[in-house]
């Protein structure tokens, strides 16, 4: 692998997000919850009142689940008379004031596509609600009020009121008592939280275990934990995937839609050097996005990984380390082209 010096200089893009064809599953924390839905399975966290958040709140996390019968629960506190968030067919479903909240607010709202791993977010900062999907602003409700409370416990997979389990993986699910903003979300998409932050109340990384150490749960019924199997290499690139140094597998896609609706796979170039690649969109003479892995071991303890964009589209990018069962998942955002940026953490599986 080649060996960074002290001079380099590389154009990095803005890092993205990309959905992941191979391993089951493309999460970029660890270990992650795996449902079978309809099955019952779910996780459950006893009662506490710091779980009810009272003049704002923020839910997010990584889900890649699908419903098997018409909604199906991705975390809950009772439905009917506090908050909870799901997916009905494909799209994003929340409560936040039960279903029959005081001034007709105890209503749901739908927005926002769940479609392969994806970043959720539903967000109450006491005069809106709103829902994000990758990051991205797909919902927006004017509501006022304080959000109801109830002594049940929380469920992950699950509701009290509405066992329904969706099929597939959760992630990293976060729940906090502020109003998280956009650009809030977005610096967190793709790192883990491990420690205290100002207003988080807990992050179950794989679904349970709370990293904070207050709220880890129990599992109840037909659930399992999987991480990424490590393997020799990741073979050769395709059309829709680069393999660099055997090692790391590299996958994009970019919206063709409006936010948080339909994504396209972008096609690699062939490309002379083996630590790196390019993807375009529409034209195989008009790249869009260069990768590049780099050996940073002797200088930081990390392996680096680095893009250049000439395209201003919202995309995302997953970059896989075969052999060290670890994954990174990026972004880039609507706006001016995407800037150069060089992630100079991205995995500390050195050789």
């Amino acid at each position: 692998m080649k060996k960074l010096g002290v001079g380099i200089s590389l154009a990095i893009a803005s890092l993205v997000l990309a959905s992941l064809a191979t391993p089951a599953a493309a999460q970029p924390f660890g270990a992650w919850l795996v449902l079978s839905g309809p099955t019952n399975g779910y996780v459950e966290v006893a009662h506490n009142a710091a779980l009810n958040p009272a003049s704002a709140i923020t839910i997010e996390g990584w889900v890649a689940v699908t419903d098997p019968g018409g909604c199906s629960s991705i975390i809950g506190k009772n439905w009917t008379r506090a908050w909870w968030v799901g997916i009905c067919g494909t799209t994003l479903r929340s409560y936040l004031f039960g279903w029959t909240g005081a001034g007709g607010t105890g209503t749901n709202r739908d927005a926002g596509k769940l479609s392969g791993f994806t970043h959720f977010a539903v967000v109450y900062d006491g005069t809106h609600r709103y829902h994000y999907i990758n990051g991205e602003l797909v919902g927006s409700w004017a509501e006022t009020g304080a959000l109801p409370g109830t002594t049940d416990p929380l469920r992950i997979g699950s509701d009290v009121q509405f066992n329904d389990t969706p099929h597939g993986a959760i992630n990293e699910i976060r729940l906090w008592d502020v109003a998280r903003t956009q650009a809030q979300i977005r610096q967190f998409i793709n790192v883990p939280i491990t420690t205290a932050q100002p207003g988080l109340v807990a992050v179950w990384r794989d679904g349970m275990h709370d990293a904070l150490g207050h709220y880890t749960g129990t599992t109840h019924g037909s659930t399992g934990f999987l991480t990424f199997p490590a393997i020799l290499s990741c073979g050769t690139s395709s059309s829709s995937a680069l393999c660099l140094l055997s090692r790391w597998f590299v996958s994009m896609t970019y919206r063709i839609g409006a936010p948080g609706t339909a994504e396209a796979n972008a096609t690699t170039v062939p490309y002379y050097n083996p630590g790196s690649g390019l993807f375009y969109f529409n034209n195989p003479d008009d790249w869009q996005i260069l990768v590049k892995v780099l050996d940073g071991c002797a200088i930081n303890g990390h392996i680096w990984v680095g893009t250049a964009a000439s395209t201003n589209l919202f995309y995302r990018l997953t970059v896989t380390d075969a052999m060290g069962s670890a994954q990174k998942i990026y972004f880039n955002y609507p706006g001016p082209i995407a800037p150069s940026v060089l992630d100079t953490s991205a995995f500390s599986s050195c050789p």
